[in-house]
């Protein structure tokens, strides 16, 4: 799953035939105050921000393909950063899970450009 933030996403690039990546800048909607963890699925480089709070950061080829980090979130709008980048097939996914939230995909319904109204 690519995240698109309303309908503009930010910049899915390709820098030659086989790198390609994804920048994701905008605002997520946190409907509970609580604990959230977020989970970067892929195997190569990515860096994860909620509120300029880096969560997730590696580089390079991995063979574990999920990494997480954990933060506090009052209800309400939250920057969110995404940074992907890869020397093949593009495909990545963030997950998350919180108070009343099973493990699963964002909804886009939470995710916007600019700040929620």
């Amino acid at each position: 799953m690519l995240i698109f933030l309303d309908s503009d996403p930010g910049a899915v690039f390709t820098h030659n035939s086989y790198a390609r990546g994804a920048l994701i800048d905008g605002y997520i909607d946190i409907p509970t105050t609580g604990l959230y963890t977020f989970y970067t699925c892929m195997d190569a480089s990515v860096q994860l921000k909620i509120d300029d709070k880096v969560l997730v950061e590696q580089s390079g080829m991995r063979r574990i393909p999920q990494w997480s980090g954990e933060v506090y979130l009052e209800k309400g709008a939250h920057k969110i950063f995404v940074h992907y980048y890869v020397n093949r097939k593009p495909g990545f996914s963030v997950m998350w899970k919180g108070p009343g939230i099973s493990y699963g995909e964002i909804p886009k319904n939470t995710l916007y450009k600019n700040i929620a109204p």
